[in-house]
């Protein structure tokens, strides 16, 4: 009778939060895969371009995540337990963090766009495109820095439906636009890179003024005066980032590595680099299911937790895990016959086609490990609040693997680059066997909120 209930809230738990943010991944993901053909239209200066000038806002994306996650841990422990002051103050503290943080970069791309963009290539032809890009982009660092918090905290109160309307109505918006100001449709000049840029901006200000307006006009535990998400004393911002320091640690710490990790491939190997970000563009299909499970493990569990059902907790977690690996090895054949399919859309030469698919299968191999690993330490174990060992355990594979493995390849051989990407990727196994230890051990259920 007890496995039929768990069955059941299992489920339960999986069309709440799952499968909205599922599909919303897979607007996200779609929409961004025919943005990056339209920009791959113009040129393999241009592809790189603008994916290197990307490389600056996943770099700020993860900071912001990483801070808002630290809110999350109790945000979704509020929630779980009915407490709506202290999920609005959890709330608060987050949008306030985040926006901080994205003024402050939108600040360093208007002011030094050019150094930034020198970082991830030498080649001038990009640096120019680069710059074009950037300078714009950057603008919408602020506002990334509130709707993300704030899609995390309707997630919290089991609301991902909201975050999935937003994010469908904006990424439409922003695949419309693209197509408008990158080829000059409509009566509009044709501005290439400039207006994939403004594409972008127009549609995350779109977003977020969705998000005011949705959130004041309906039942949304959100909904509450302004004075509500400022009633953050000391003693709560200490606690609150005394748990989630590392999980801000952890979130910058693994996208300096995965950008350190485009800045060797890019700047020793530039056509090897544009068959990685082709390669890359059908991998992050899997993100649609991997983020989708995480997000359902992290609320859930955190709720769990924060109800004080730790044996519930632990099932759940066993569950999660069996899930989650299951649908990435489905997902990971599937991406392979994908990217075969799809790589002659890219204005790319059939050698670098060529290294794309061979990519692709390369790190299809390793991706069920990583989805692994990113529920356990960014979902389930943070749900928790253990967030020192993960960081380290994640970064173990990053730092002491994948990069100098990378780096040592392209400079002291002549492997081929789908070779060598194979090899840079196996740190995700290291990661996993070091991250199931952790959870097994059954240290990291536990509620944070009895003394808040």
């Amino acid at each position: 009778m007890q496995n039929i209930e768990y069955n059941r809230e299992f489920k339960e738990s999986f069309r709440k939060i799952a499968l909205p943010v599922a599909l919303q991944n897979m607007l996200f993901i779609s929409l961004n895969f025919v943005d990056s053909l339209m920009v791959g239209r113009l040129g393999q200066a241009e592809f790189n371009a603008v994916g290197l000038g990307g490389q600056y806002y996943f770099l700020i994306n993860l900071f912001v995540v990483g801070t808002a996650s630290a809110s999350l841990i109790y945000m979704s422990q509020y929630f779980g337990n009915d407490d709506l002051v202290g999920y609005r103050k959890a709330s608060g503290l987050a949008v306030i963090s985040c926006f901080i943080i994205g003024l402050i970069a939108a600040l360093l791309a208007i002011s030094i766009p050019a150094k930034i963009i020198a970082i991830f290539s030498k080649d001038q032809a990009i640096i120019d495109y680069g710059v074009k890009y950037l300078s714009i982009v950057g603008l919408q660092l602020p506002i990334m820095g509130i709707t993300l918090p704030l899609a995390m905290s309707s997630r919290a109160a089991r609301n991902a439906k909201l975050p999935l309307v937003i994010s469908a109505i904006s990424l439409v918006a922003n695949t419309l636009l693209n197509y408008i100001l990158i080829f000059g449709k409509l009566g509009m000049p044709a501005m290439g890179v400039s207006g994939a840029a403004l594409a972008t901006l127009s549609s995350s200000a779109l977003g977020l003024l969705l998000y005011i307006i949705i959130i004041n006009a309906t039942d949304n535990p959100l909904r509450a005066p302004l004075k509500a998400f400022f009633k953050i004393d000391k003693a709560f911002v200490v606690k609150v980032y005394k748990t989630g320091w590392t999980v801000v640690i952890h979130e910058c710490l693994w996208s300096l590595g995965i950008s350190l990790f485009i800045v060797i491939l890019s700047r020793l190997r530039t056509d090897g680099y544009t068959a990685y970000r082709i390669a890359a563009q059908f991998t992050r299909f899997e993100f649609i299911f991997a983020m989708a499970i995480s997000s359902s493990a992290s609320v859930t569990i955190g709720q769990l937790l924060g109800r004080k059902d730790i044996d519930k907790a632990l099932a759940y977690e066993r569950k999660y895990a069996k899930t989650q690996v299951a649908i990435n090895v489905v997902v990971s054949i599937l991406i392979v016959f994908i990217t075969y399919a799809l790589v002659d859309l890219f204005n790319v030469s059939a050698a670098i086609k060529r290294d794309a698919i061979y990519m692709a299968i390369a790190l299809c191999i390793f991706l069920p490990f990583k989805a692994y690993s990113g529920m356990q330490a960014a979902g389930i174990l943070r749900a928790g609040g253990d967030t020192k060992l993960p960081v380290f355990f994640e970064l173990v594979g990053t730092y002491f693997v994948d990069v100098p493995v990378l780096y040592l390849l392209l400079t002291y051989t002549k492997l081929p680059s789908p070779t060598i990407i194979f090899f840079a990727s196996s740190g995700a196994i290291l990661t996993s066997i070091l991250l199931y230890r952790r959870v097994k051990s059954g240290k990291w259920a536990k509620n944070l909120i009895s003394d808040c």
